[in-house]
C-alpha cells in the first residue's frame, strides 16, 4: 500500500460533517455555481451534490453539451479574457475553492470537474510521470480562476497543501515538487507564475529535503541563484541543508555565492563552524571566498578561526584577505565608542499614530466629490472628442474606439470615505474606471486644507484611488507624487521617511519597510523621490540598518533580474553618509565599497568615510591585500585622507609592488601627502630633468 503523504492537510477528513457544516458546504457550492445560469437548476444542483458528496457523476457528461446548448462555444471563457463580466465570473467561480470543511475527496472532485473546461486542458502539464490527472487539472482550474494579479506577483497568494488533502501517496507530492523546482527559471509561464508563489511552501518542501538538495547540484549557476531566491522568498527552513548551503557559498559563482551568503547569515554559529572547516581546505581561491564568506556573515565567533588560520597561512593574497577580515570583525565586535544601531533605535521617539476612527476635516468630503464631478465632465468632453475622431470615414489606422467614461458612483464614494476616515480592512473596489478621473483633478493644495488632513487620510486616500501598488515590504509604485509633497510642505512640522513608512505599514497588504525599498530603488540619475533633508531619512534606515547593508553588499532575496542593484547602492551610500554618528554595522558596510574591487562608487564611499578614526588604519591594511584593486583603492584613500605619517608605509609597500599601475597609484599617493618620490623615478627621470 502506498505511504501516506505527510504534506496532506487532515481537516475534513474525518468522514462526516455537522449539520451545520453541511449546509454552509452546500451554500457555497450552489453559490458558485451560479455562474452556470444559463443551464437548467436541476443540473446545477446535481453537480453541486456530485462535489459535496461525490453523488451521480453522470452529471459531469452532461453539462458541457447542455452549455453549449445555450448558444456558448466554450464551457467557461479563456482565463486571459478580462472583460468586466468574466472577471465577475471567474471571482464567483473561485468560490469552490475557498470551502471550509468539506467531504473526502472533495478536491479530487473538483478537479474532475475543472478538466471539462477547454482551456484547463490546454493549459495543463505534461512530462510529468505519474502526475495524477484530477491534481492537473485542479490546479490548473484553481488558476484560471484566480485574479490576474495574483499571478503576476512574486508574494504569495493562496495555500497549496489544502488542494493536496486527497492525494494517496506521498511520491505524488515529491514529484510535484520536483517539477517545480526544476522549472524555477520558467516563470514567464503564466502557470508557473501562479503556482510558485503560494504560501506554504516551505511546510511542503520540509517534507522533501532529499527534492531540494538534488535540485541545488544542477550544474546551471544562474538555475542555482534562481532556486535559492525562491526559497527565500517562500520562508524556506535551510538548516536541513545548510551543510550544501556552505558549500556554494565558496566553490561557485559569484551570484550564487552572494545568496548563499544571504542564507548563511540568518545562522551565523552553524554557519561559521561549517566555514571553518573549509578554512584549510581547497585552492587558494576558495580559501579566500571562505574567509569573505566569514566576513559577511560578521559574527565574533569567526575571530578565533581566522586568527588561527592566519598563523599557519603562507599565501601573501590569502594572509591579506584575513588580516582584512579581522579588522572588520574587531571593529565591529569589541567595545566603542560609536553608537550601534540598537543605541540609535533607542534613542529615536517611538511613532503613535492613531487607533480607530479619524474623521476628515469639515467640508473636505464634499470638496473632493465636486472635483470628481468636474474631472468626469472634462473626461466625457474629451471622450466624445475622441469617439469623433474615431468615427471619421479618413480616420488613422491605429485609432481605437475611445471607453465611455463612467459617472461617479454616490454609494461607492461613500465606502472610499469610510475607508479614508476607518482604515478598513479591505479598500474598496471600483466598477468604474477611477485612474483618469482623479488624474483629472488638480493638485489638493488648491482646494483641500491640507493642514488639516492627517498623514492617514493621505495614505488611504492614495490607496483607495489606486494612486499607490505594491505588497509588503516592497518597492511602493506611487502615482500623483506631487499630492504627498505638498501635504508635507503644509504641516507645521513635517514628517520624514520613518514616520511615512509607520503610515503606509497599516495600510491592508503593505509592511514596514516598504518607504525604505521605495527609496533606496527610485533615487537614481532619472528619478528621485523623497528628496529631503538628510534629518528626515537617516532615521528610517537606523531601523532598517540590514536593509542598507545588503544594498552595499548587493544581496538581495529578489530576482537575479535584479537592474536597480547600482542605484541602490549608490542611494545607500548617501544615506550613510546623512547619518550624524555612523553606526558600526552601516560603516562596515560602507567600507566593503570604499575598499573593494569595483570601481563606480569608491569615491562616494571614501566621501562618506573621511571622519572616521579607523580610516587611516583600514586604508594602511588594503595596500597589504593581495587583491590589485584593493591596493590601487588603499592608495587613494590614503592619498584623499593627507595624513603625512601614511608616507614610510606607503615607500615600503612601493618598493614590495610588481605591478605598474598599482605603483603608480602608490607613487600618486606619496607626492598628495608630500613626499618625495624622486628615488623611485628611476635614471630615466633624473636623465629627462636634466634635459630641460
Amino acid at each position: 500500500m502506498a505511504q501516506k503523504a505527510d504534506d496532506m492537510d487532515e481537516t475534513g477528513l474525518e468522514g462526516s460533517l455537522t449539520e451545520a457544516e453541511l449546509k454552509v458546504f452546500r451554500t457555497q457550492d450552489t453559490a458558485a455555481l451560479a455562474v452556470y445560469d444559463e443551464i437548467n437548476s436541476d443540473l446545477r444542483d446535481r453537480v453541486r451534490d456530485y462535489l459535496v458528496d461525490g453523488k451521480d457523476a453522470t452529471c459531469l457528461l452532461e453539462l458541457p453539451a447542455a452549455y453549449q446548448k445555450e448558444g456558448r462555444k466554450e464551457f467557461f471563457p479563456s482565463p486571459f479574457d478580462r472583460s468586466e463580466s468574466t472577471a465577475r465570473k471567474m471571482h464567483t467561480l473561485s468560490g469552490l475553492f475557498e470551502i471550509g470543511p468539506t467531504h473526502p475527496a472533495y478536491y479530487r472532485r473538483l478537479g474532475e470537474f475543472g478538466g471539462l473546461i477547454p482551456h484547463v486542458q490546454n493549459f495543463m502539464f505534461h512530462g510529468i510521470d505519474g502526475f495524477p490527472r484530477w491534481l492537473n487539472q485542479l490546479l490548473v482550474f484553481k488558476w484560471s480562476c484566480a485574479p490576474v494579479t495574483d499571478y503576476v506577483t512574486d508574494n504569495p497568494v493562496f495555500p497549496l497543501r489544502r488542494y493536496l488533502r486527497d492525494v494517496e501517496d506521498s511520491q505524488t507530492i515529491n514529484t510535484l515538487v520536483k517539477f517545480v523546482l526544476k522549472n524555477i527559471e520558467k516563470l514567464q509561464r503564466h502557470f508557473l507564475r501562479y503556482l510558485c508563489p503560494a504560501s506554504d511552501w516551505a511546510e511542503i518542501l520540509d517534507n522533501h529535503c532529499e527534492v531540494v538538495v538534488e535540485a541545488l547540484d544542477n550544474d546551471s549557476a544562474d538555475f542555482r541563484e534562481s532556486l535559492l531566491r525562491w526559497l527565500l522568498l517562500q520562508g524556506y527552513d535551510f538548516h536541513q541543508v545548510l551543510h550544501r548551503i556552505a558549500d556554494l557559498a565558496v566553490d561557485t559563482k559569484k551570484n550564487v555565492r552572494q545568496v548563499a551568503l544571504i542564507i548563511l547569515r540568518e545562522s551565523p554559529v552553524e554557519s561559521v563552524g561549517l566555514l571553518t572547516q573549509k578554512l584549510d581546505l581547497g585552492k587558494a581561491a576558495e580559501r579566500v571566498n571562505v574567509i569573505e564568506a566569514m566576513a559577511f556573515i560578521n559574527s565574533a565567533d569567526s575571530i578565533g578561526p581566522l586568527k588561527s588560520a592566519l598563523s599557519k597561512e603562507t599565501g601573501q593574497r590569502v594572509r591579506g584577505v584575513i588580516e582584512k577580515a579581522l579588522i572588520q570583525l574587531e571593529a565591529t565586535s569589541a567595545p566603542s565608542d560609536g553608537k550601534t544601531e540598537t543605541d540609535i533605535n533607542r534613542e529615536l521617539s517611538p511613532i503613535e499614530l492613531p487607533l480607530g476612527e479619524l474623521p476628515l476635516p469639515d467640508g473636505f468630503e464634499e470638496a473632493l466629490w465636486q472635483q470628481l464631478e468636474a474631472a468626469f465632465e472634462q473626461e466625457k468632453q474629451n471622450y466624445h472628442k475622441r469617439l469623433a475622431e474615431f468615427s471619421q470615414a479618413n480616420r488613422s489606422s491605429y485609432l481605437r474606439r475611445p471607453n465611455r467614461p463612467a459617472r461617479p458612483d454616490r454609494v461607492e464614494y461613500a465606502k472610499v470615505i469610510e475607508f479614508i476616515s476607518k482604515g478598513n480592512v479591505v479598500v474598496p473596489e471600483f466598477s468604474w474606471n477611477i485612474w483618469k478621473t482623479v488624474y483629472g483633478i488638480p493638485n489638493w493644495s488648491k482646494w483641500a486644507e491640507l493642514e488639516k488632513l492627517h498623514l492617514l487620510h493621505v495614505i488611504r486616500f492614495m490607496m483607495a484611488f489606486g494612486l499607490v501598488e505594491g505588497e509588503g515590504a516592497e518597492t511602493l509604485g506611487i502615482r500623483r507624487h506631487d499630492w504627498l509633497e505638498a501635504h508635507r510642505r503644509a504641516q507645521a512640522e513635517p514628517y520624514g521617511l520613518r514616520e511615512l513608512d509607520a503610515a503606509f505599514a497599516t495600510l491592508p497588504g503593505l509592511a514596514s519597510g516598504a518607504i525604505a525599498e521605495t527609496y533606496l530603488n527610485l533615487n537614481h540619475g532619472w528619478s528621485s523621490q523623497f528628496d529631503w533633508e538628510p534629518e528626515a531619512i537617516w532615521p528610517l534606515f537606523a531601523e532598517h540598518s540590514k536593509l542598507l547593508c545588503d544594498a552595499f553588499s548587493g544581496a538581495t532575496k529578489k530576482s537575479r533580474w535584479d537592474f536597480w542593484q547600482a542605484d541602490r547602492r549608490r542611494s545607500a551610500i548617501k544615506v550613510a553618509g546623512m547619518f550624524p554618528s555612523m553606526p558600526r554595522e552601516i560603516e562596515e558596510a560602507v567600507w566593503s565599497v570604499a575598499l573593494g574591487e569595483g570601481k563606480s562608487d569608491r569615491p562616494l564611499a571614501r566621501k562618506a568615510l573621511l571622519g572616521s578614526p579607523s580610516a587611516l588604519p583600514r586604508a594602511l591594511a588594503a595596500v597589504k591585500d593581495g587583491r590589485q584593486a584593493v591596493r590601487i583603492a588603499g592608495a587613494e584613500f590614503l592619498g584623499e585622507l593627507g595624513d603625512d605619517s601614511a608616507i614610510d608605509p606607503l615607500k615600503k609597500a612601493l618598493k614590495a609592488e610588481k605591478l605598474e599601475m598599482v605603483k603608480g597609484a602608490l607613487l600618486q599617493a606619496i607626492e598628495q601627502l608630500g613626499g618625495d618620490v624622486d628615488e623611485f623615478l628611476g635614471r630615466r627621470k633624473q636623465l629627462l630633468d636634466a634635459k630641460k
